[in-house]
């Protein structure tokens, strides 16, 4: 059975009541090491300075960010993101680096 997933322009996966590392920790159902979860925040471009950062002041391209990154590494990884304008908040960059995660 297929997992999908709808994901809403307002991120509603984000507590913004949490720092960014503490938002990891609440989808880390699979008790990955801290180390781990360190070097999935880095791949999606969260290095070790922003960890502390509450999640309220994210930009909407960090919080779609984030929002995918804790995806990763949730228990029950969706096979199938349906998106509501997936490029939204999204620079140059980065939608040309989620047209190559979508490909891969």
């Amino acid at each position: 059975m297929l997992g999908v997933l709808i994901w809403d322009q307002e991120y509603s996966l984000i507590d913004n009541g949490v720092t960014v590392s503490e938002q990891i920790q609440i989808y880390n159902r699979n008790s990955l090491p801290e180390h781990e979860l360190n070097i999935r925040l880095n791949r999606f471009l969260f290095p070790k300075s922003t960890w502390g950062k509450s999640c309220a002041v994210l930009s909407g391209g960090e919080k779609m960010r984030l929002s995918l990154c804790c995806l990763m590494v949730s228990e029950n990884a969706p096979d199938i993101i349906i998106a509501d304008e997936p490029t939204n908040n999204l620079d140059l960059y980065n939608i040309n680096s989620s047209v190559i995660f979508e490909q891969a």
